[in-house]
């Protein structure tokens, strides 16, 4: 059994090495103790080479595993970490570093792959490790990082890109509402001005009508001045005429006592005279 090199809060166990049988194969790769490898980056190394990395829950595998390599995510919580192996080819034999990065902490172990044969073992490789294969596969491993950066930026891109449409989607439906709103209103405020010029149409017509009653006022108007001047004329006439009148029946009445009068004095005239033939007739 192969274990980590360096023993902090964790170490890694696995095996020397696996033997290929048909066309899958797991490389064996354990926390211990069981802890949760979930919010912890793990990378998968053939020799220098990084072929696969986790990383905040992402996943990136190097052209030519794409698709052939995966961990057992559900193991993940228990402290798994193996790597399955799928499509299997001679070419995948050879020494696998399985590297756990969690904080500070990083810890390596190594499995051995071969096909029957006995190959060199995944303990003997990081004891004999160079410097230079250690640079190597760090940079390597960068590698993949910067195309797990470039996926992510990808992937939040077409996100952007998606949200971004979705959002012009749904503000090209807006704005076909408004205006839809818009062409609704427009219509109403036609028929608001249609009606309100046949309003003032007949408007305009009432205030003909209007003038023409104004104008037929003032005729009237003037006609009833006219009415009263003539009315004042025959009222003075009127008074003119009762003076008159009352001359005449003060003349009359002056006439008829004189008339009185005169009859009184024909009475004795009369009288005088009756007295007179009688006295001569004795």
């Amino acid at each position: 059994m192969s274990e980590s090199r360096v023993h902090n809060q964790f170490k890694l166990t696995s095996e020397d090495h696996v033997e290929a049988v048909g066309e899958e194969v797991t490389l064996p790769c354990h926390l211990s103790p069981d802890t949760s490898a979930v919010a912890m980056t793990i990378r998968w190394f053939k020799r220098t080479e990084c072929i696969y990395l986790y990383k905040n829950g992402q996943v990136t595998e190097r052209s030519g595993y794409e698709g052939r390599v995966s961990l057992i995510t559900q193991e993940l919580e228990r402290g798994n970490v193996s790597l399955r192996l799928i499509d299997f080819r001679r070419s995948d034999r050879g020494v696998y570093i399985c590297q756990v990065i969690h904080g500070e902490q990083k810890e390596e172990a190594a499995v051995g792959l071969r096909v029957r044969r006995v190959s060199e073992s995944g303990s003997w490789y990081l004891q004999h490790e160079t410097q230079e294969d250690k640079l190597k596969r760090e940079a390597s491993a960068g590698e993949l990082e910067l195309k797990m950066e470039k996926e992510l930026k990808e992937i939040l891109r077409e996100k952007m890109m998606k949200q971004l449409k979705e959002k012009l989607d749904d503000m090209t439906q807006e704005v076909r509402e408004k205006e839809r709103l818009l062409d609704d209103m427009t219509q109403e405020v036609r028929e608001k001005e249609r009606l309100l010029e046949e309003k003032n149409q007949i408007m305009e017509q009432r205030e003909k009508l209007l003038e023409e009653k104004d104008n037929q006022l003032e005729e009237k108007d003037k006609q009833l001045k006219e009415r009263d001047i003539q009315l004042e004329a025959l009222r003075k006439n009127l008074q003119d005429k009762n003076s008159q009148v009352e001359n005449f029946r003060v003349l009359l009445q002056e006439k008829d006592l004189q008339l009185e009068d005169r009859n009184h004095r024909l009475g004795e005239k009369d009288r005088l005279l009756e007295e007179r033939q009688t006295t001569k007739g004795k």
